[in-house]
């Protein structure tokens, strides 16, 4: 049960490494595009990964904390009425920008799938309590550019 215990100090770091990563991809490679969301579609995972394990942990302290089941029901229900839709959206988007630039041989796809990757790290900054760094390139590199 490793992932149980991911802190989210965890979850920030490899986040940020991640897309560190990804912006000296797209600067250093000819195949620039394919590796950028490649690897993004990598760090998007373990993010999901990791926020399923961190989740599944804060909604067990939920439980625990409450005084009487009819408590945790009620504070389950709110915490799950209130972050599940936000982060699933974040996660939907993020995997379709993705998948579309993919598809795609345009900057403006590719603009928004890192986009996409930098406002998911932000909704789970903001579910965290992390305060938000910019941790994605501000402009796409040139992809087109052969070294």
């Amino acid at each position: 049960m490793l992932l149980r215990r991911i802190s989210s100090g965890t979850i920030i770091a490899a986040i940020a490494l991640a897309l560190f990563g990804i912006s000296l991809q797209s600067a250093c490679t000819h195949s620039a595009r394919t590796d950028t969301i490649a690897t993004t579609v990598g760090v998007v995972d373990t993010a999901r990964k990791g926020f399923t394990a961190w989740d599944l942990d804060h909604q067990r302290e939920i439980k625990n904390h409450a005084t009487t089941r009819e408590e945790a029901e009620r504070d389950l229900a709110t915490y799950r009425a209130t972050t599940q839709h936000t982060i699933l959206e974040a996660f939907t988007v993020a995997f379709q920008a993705l998948a579309v630039a993919a598809t795609q041989t345009d900057n403006i796809s590719l603009t928004a799938a890192l986009g996409a990757a930098k406002d998911l790290e932000d909704t789970i900054r903001s579910l965290l309590g992390k305060p938000s760094a910019s941790l994605v390139p501000s402009q796409t590199p040139n992809i087109n550019r052969r070294e």
